[in-house]
């Protein structure tokens, strides 16, 4: 039996309550509801919206953005930042503690620096395999066990 709250579950607590019921009220969201309420139409819209890893990866803002136009314009790419910047630095803190122990973070974390990435780039790339693996354990709903640490 699972005894710790889903993820799903923490990422709700990040939208304050007052507030959407605030703006439901303002706007007489729920004036003629009879059994799903707006705030419940919302989180299932969210719920709905994180299907995939790359999904997931916008919402928290981490999505690749490039600056192109044509031959002549090709800056150079940046994560976009648009997501809820509090799941984005909670990642953040996240993957730079992994990255300091023996798991599949750190090898990552180690694996794009020796190809001659910048740490922050580096970095940015295991917070991306982070969300894949957050992911992954939200949708499948199992635990995470690295694989590769347990010896033969």
């Amino acid at each position: 039996m699972h005894k710790d709250r889903y993820i799903f579950s923490q990422i709700v607590d990040l939208i304050p309550r007052y507030e959407l019921d605030k703006c439901i009220q303002k706007y007489s969201g729920n004036k003629r509801i009879k059994s799903l309420g707006c705030r419940d139409q919302f989180l299932s819209l969210c719920f709905g919206q994180l299907a995939s890893h790359k999904q997931f990866t916008a919402f928290l803002g981490l999505d690749p953005r490039t600056h192109q136009s044509g031959t002549s314009i090709n800056g150079k790419g940046y994560i976009t930042k648009r997501g809820n910047t509090l799941l984005r630095t909670l990642v953040y803190n996240c993957t730079s503690v992994a990255i300091q122990r023996p798991n599949i973070f750190q090898r990552c974390y180690q694996h794009k620096v020796s190809e001659g990435k910048p740490k922050m780039v580096a970095l940015v790339a295991t917070m991306h395999k982070m969300t894949r693996v957050i992911h992954a354990v939200w949708s499948k709903n199992t635990p995470f066990i690295d694989q590769t640490n347990k010896e033969h």
